[in-house]
């Protein structure tokens, strides 16, 4: 539908994943919506 959808990570679940992804990564492995044009 062309829309995206955002949600508000908790300071726990936030610092949860950032353990795990760099922004970076978490953008180019497709987690966070939209896909990097390589």
């Amino acid at each position: 539908n062309g829309e995206s959808k955002f949600e508000r990570l908790s300071e726990k679940d936030l610092g949860s994943w950032m353990k795990s992804y760099q922004v970076g990564e978490a953008w180019s492995e497709g987690l966070l919506g939209g896909e990097p044009e390589w």
